[in-house]
């Protein structure tokens, strides 16, 4: 997905990228390995990005190119969602700090 937006911004025949070949197939592995504990039409995304550099390191937009279930041809990094999707992470953590919720608590 990744190479496909990166040859429409750019004319040249070779693509350059900051991805991290090996990190890219152990999350690729990764996400097939899970693909069957999941409800059949739901998908996972993986952005992993460098902090410090912002390079991106590993782009999974979807489990599967070819699930059509899954719609897996919808770039899910990129997908556009909910704020509440957002910001969810940041309330858990603020949560965490707070003592409100513990590493075990059912949400």
């Amino acid at each position: 997905m990744l190479a496909r937006r990166l040859s429409i911004q750019s004319t040249n025949a070779v693509i350059h990228s900051t991805l991290n070949i090996d990190m890219q197939r152990h999350l690729e592995e990764l996400l097939e390995n899970w693909k069957n504990r999941l409800s059949t039409h739901n998908s996972v995304a993986i952005l992993v990005v460098d902090s410090m550099t912002m390079q991106v390191k590993a782009y999974l937009g979807s489990i599967s190119l070819q699930d059509k279930q899954r719609f897996g041809y919808v770039d899910m990094v990129t997908a556009i969602r909910s704020p509440g999707l957002t910001l969810k992470p940041f309330l858990y953590g603020l949560a965490l700090d707070d003592g409100l919720i513990h590493s075990e608590s059912l949400l």
